[in-house]
């Protein structure tokens, strides 16, 4: 099990990173939702179904939703389920992994910020000054635990959620929109899979892929919900594929073969404690058997 081990982390800076997905969901995209058939408007998301969220954004695997806050703001989060060790026992939490509330009517009129805000149970944020509240502090969304099934984030009020489940913007100019024609190359592996090892390990696999053909990303389990960290490399030939998988107390080593035709799946052993068991990962969107030779 992946225990975050940090306390609360306050939200009074801002997200200082270069121009990303984030960033181009500006609030004339955001006012938009609710007549996007890539959004779909919830009253709460349970753990279950932040961990199978498809995952929007390319620069992370967290759930992507949108809030209208109370005083009718646009919000957009990254959130992701996690379970935090407390004395002898274990405490399931939400995390906004990011957040950015922008004023109504405007594209980039901010008025909060940050990242990596705890939710524990009970805990109520108010999007529109970034801060945990108390009850009736203007709280747009709240977090409760629930049983065996970890808990559920909901919205409060008038506040209204919405799960984006494609995305809304074009990437930008320079972006790859896909795989490159003609022979593997290593970006090609760059994506977001779903992995599937021996029936019965899965989860989503996030892979970035430098022009060395150095490989780092994140691997998020449909089992516990952890989200553990990734490296390797693209070795020669081009589709032969290696990477790790770091989990709390062992390590997973992959070595698959990345499909030369359609570019959107790999396939080969993974070793675990000394034993070998087979993999095969799937790019997001994609069937096993690319379209064009059914």
């Amino acid at each position: 099990m992946f225990y975050f081990l940090a306390g609360v982390i306050g939200s009074l800076f801002t997200v200082a990173a270069a121009a990303d997905e984030f960033d181009r969901y500006t609030g004339s995209v955001l006012s938009k939702v609710t007549s996007s058939d890539g959004a779909m408007a919830v009253e709460q998301l349970s753990f279950s179904e932040l961990v199978r969220a498809t995952s929007v954004l390319r620069e992370t695997t967290g759930c992507f939703v949108v809030v209208r806050s109370d005083e009718g703001n646009w919000a957009k989060l990254v959130l992701r389920s996690a379970i935090r060790k407390q004395g002898d026992g274990e405490q399931p939490i939400v995390v906004i992994e990011r957040y950015q509330t922008i004023r109504a009517g405007t594209d980039g009129g901010r008025l909060a910020a940050g990242k990596d805000v705890y939710l524990f149970d009970g805990f109520r944020f108010n999007l529109d000054i970034g801060q945990v509240v108390p009850a009736d502090g203007g709280e747009d969304i709240e977090f409760h635990k629930d049983g065996a099934s970890g808990g559920f984030l909901h919205a409060v009020g008038k506040a209204k959620m919405f799960l984006i489940q494609k995305p809304l913007v074009q990437p930008a100019d320079g972006e790859n929109a896909g795989p490159s024609p003609g022979p593997v190359v290593p970006s090609d592996v760059a994506g977001k899979y779903r992995l599937v090892a021996d029936g019965k390990w899965s989860g989503r696999l996030t892979l970035a892929v430098s022009k060395s053909g150095e490989i780092t990303g994140s691997y998020v389990s449909d089992q516990t919900g952890g989200d553990y960290p990734v490296t390797g490399f693209v070795a020669r030939p081009t589709h032969h594929v290696k990477f790790s998988v770091e989990l709390p107390a062992a390590r997973q080593e992959f070595e698959g073969r990345f499909w030369t035709r359609g570019k959107n799946a790999m396939a080969g052993m993974v070793t675990l404690t000394g034993l070998q068991f087979g993999f095969v990962a799937v790019r997001e969107g994609t069937e096993l058997m690319p379209k064009e030779d059914k």
